[in-house]
């Protein structure tokens, strides 16, 4: 495995989730879209660094077999990052704790990466990697202390409860259940 192989894997993990996500937003509402796009943006962010990180150090590294694990590290937690992203797209699709789950995958996505940072012999090589993914996660959580992000979560949560009352209406109709009498 070499570097150009290991980039190139990366580009298409990048191209994976894109296709994924653009076929799963092609129905959702304006907001959920955006939710699902801020995931997949802050993924995609994530693979491109540390695949610019990959190519930096092929530069300064000679190829070793130290370099060659982390080259198989690195791809291995892009899929992983990929495969988490696409599960949490999945869960926010049906759920409507949209706030806990898009830090959960922001943290998740983070955290995979800083696990191949633990190597001593490659962590100077892959802590800008480090850096760019702390700074995200504060831009997040700046992100979600936002009032107006804070009211748009308030409004997809109600959004959410009318469309099951309204799907519990049309379920009563089409069963042709009337509501018993109170006593």
């Amino acid at each position: 495995m070499n570097k150009d192989e290991t980039i190139l894997k990366m580009q298409e993990k990048i191209k994976e989730i894109n296709e994924y996500v653009n076929q799963k937003i092609e129905n959702v509402d304006d907001e959920t879209k955006a939710k699902i796009l801020d995931i997949k943006n802050r993924t995609v962010d994530v693979i491109m660094s540390a695949a610019e990180k990959v190519e930096e150090t092929a530069n300064e590294v000679a190829n070793d077999d130290s370099f060659k694990e982390f080259l198989l590290k690195v791809e291995n937690k892009c899929t992983e990052a990929v495969q988490y992203t696409i599960n949490k797209v999945n869960e926010l699709l049906k759920n409507s704790d949209h706030e806990e789950k898009i830090k959960e995958a922001t943290k998740q996505v983070q955290d995979a990466f800083e696990s191949i940072t633990n190597n001593d012999d490659i962590k100077d090589a892959v802590s800008s990697i480090r850096e760019v993914s702390q700074s995200i996660y504060k831009e997040f959580e700046t992100y979600m202390a936002k009032p107006e992000t804070q009211e748009s979560i308030r409004k997809a949560k109600i959004t959410t409860v009318r469309l099951a009352e309204r799907g519990l209406s049309a379920l009563k109709t089409f069963l042709k259940v009337e509501e018993e009498p109170k006593e």
